[in-house]
């Protein structure tokens, strides 16, 4: 297991285990406050992502391509010139924001005296920028200890902050709420602005210059990657901002929570996916293309295997989730939840493909794709709540990603000969099949025999994994390069 799939099993391991406990504080967040405010808070975190995007410039996908194959000192003062850019182009944004609030608010559908909660969003910016480059920074240099204790530190200050600010200790939540969401994004971020630097700098290697060169191709290489990454924030969440505009505040909050619980679908791909990118780099450079191709089949091949085996258990307890988490008010996310994961699993699985582009340095297909499969997923979400309301809107992404995933593919194949995955394709409708079977014959069943099945499926789906990675380094084989 030391090897890429060792590596990206840690990796993700430390992310799904960090994150567990942050859907039960999102659900605490969620019940403290209600419907309609966690409506208008989704928006604002729409606007943090929005803004995240702008300001990091796209120089998390140049640290992820081109600092993996750097010295340490080098790969660091890339990291330095990525900080000191998100900064600059923070403090412009962020004067934007506070002139246009109320232009914004109205744009985003929120309700009227919501737009002071903008600047809030602000702080979130700040912290979000950190995350996103040192996120790129430790998975391009493999730096599975510092990307382990990072992930750790950002989950845990964002649990502590919500169940500190939510007790009702400081702050009545019934009384203030959105006074409650004020302590959680400020102590969120006083304890980041401890941890990261310091996560950061000590035990690090020092700096070494970069030539001009250097420096005007990673900003050049990240730039173009913008639009497409604003595209992709919008993909992702402008389901929120369409709803925003034609559902009630209480419908969007509903919907925003299942969201965000089915988001987390995606952290499965933590397992598989985060050192992807920079080992499909190394090959691709080192003209290993075959390499590159089964590189892609196998991480696929591991990814269903785990992605089926969490389906069976987002369908047998949706219900129970939801109720633990955000309580009764919240009831009708759980079939928003189960549909939502299952476009989520599914784009985790074909999205590969994308990373072609990356490979052959052509960042421009990200911007095309992305405003087909944007304008997809609008007119997708608006079509679909007109015909059948909120419980029809999730299968508009099912569409939408079978779609958009089936152009990147046929468009990857000009760039790279990659095979037709009818093996992947026929395990994942067997397997989905199988799945839903199960879902309308056990979930009327109590919680013991539910919980054994999921627990039986797990255990295959670990069997499966640890026979589809056993034979890793005799088809993967490792760079040697230092991780720092």
């Amino acid at each position: 297991m030391g090897g890429f799939f060792g590596k990206n099993m840690m990796i993700g391991g430390v992310e799904i285990l960090c994150r567990l406990p942050m859907i039960f504080a999102a659900g605490y967040m969620a019940r403290g406050v209600g419907v309609e405010i966690f409506g208008a808070w989704a928006l604002v975190l729409l606007l943090r992502e929005l803004l995240v995007t702008l300001g990091s410039l796209g120089q998390s996908s140049s640290l992820s391509r081109l600092a993996a194959s750097l010295s340490p000192g080098q790969a660091k003062s890339h990291l330095r010139q990525a900080l000191q850019a998100a900064a600059v182009a923070f403090a412009g944004l962020a004067l934007l924001v506070w002139l246009f609030k109320s232009p914004i608010a109205d744009l985003l559908g929120m309700p009227d005296g919501s737009a002071m909660s903008l600047p809030l969003g602000l702080v979130l910016v700040v912290a979000g920028l950190a995350e996103v480059l040192l996120d790129a920074y430790f998975k391009a240099r493999e730096n599975v200890l510092r990307q382990g204790l990072f992930v750790i530190a950002r989950s845990s200050i964002e649990v502590a902050a919500v169940l500190l600010a939510f007790s009702g200790a400081f702050v009545s939540v019934a009384d203030a709420p959105l006074d409650a969401v004020a302590l959680y994004v400020t102590v969120g971020f006083a304890l980041k602005l401890l941890a990261y630097p310091a996560l950061t700098l000590i035990g690090a290697p020092p700096r070494q210059p970069l030539s001009d060169e250097q420096r005007r191709q990673f900003s050049r290489y990240g730039l173009p990657m913008v639009p497409a990454a604003l595209v992709a924030v919008l993909v992702a969440q402008g389901d929120r901002l369409v709803l925003g505009r034609l559902a009630e505040v209480g419908e969007l909050g509903v919907y925003a929570f299942a969201a965000g619980l089915a988001a987390y679908v995606a952290y499965l791909g933590y397992a598989v996916y985060p050192l992807l990118l920079p080992r499909a780099s190394t090959l691709y450079d080192a003209g290993d293309i075959a390499g590159v191709r089964h590189l892609f089949a196998r991480c696929q091949e591991v990814f269903v295997v785990m992605f089926l085996a969490a389906m069976v258990g987002v369908v047998l307890f949706a219900q129970d989730i939801i109720m633990l988490t955000a309580g009764p008010a919240f009831a009708a996310a759980a079939p928003v939840l189960v549909v939502l994961s299952l476009a989520v699993g599914l784009e985790q699985l074909f999205g590969v493909y994308q990373w072609t582009f990356h490979l052959v340095k052509k960042p421009r297909m990200f911007v095309y794709l992305g405003l087909l499969n944007l304008l997809l997923v609008f007119s997708a979400v608006a079509g679909f709540f007109t015909v059948g309301g909120l419980p029809l809107v999730p299968w508009a992404h099912v569409g939408a990603v079978l779609i958009i995933n089936l152009t990147r593919f046929v468009l990857a194949r000009r760039h790279l000969a990659l095979g037709f995955p009818i093996r992947l394709l026929i395990i994942l409708i067997v397997g989905m099949a199988g799945v839903f079977a199960l879902s309308q014959a056990a979930t009327s069943w109590g919680l013991l025999p539910r919980g054994l099945i999921v627990a039986g499926c797990g255990v295959v789906a670990l069997a499966v994994v640890a026979r589809l990675i056993g034979g890793e380094r005799a088809v993967l084989p490792t760079p040697g390069r230092k991780a720092a």
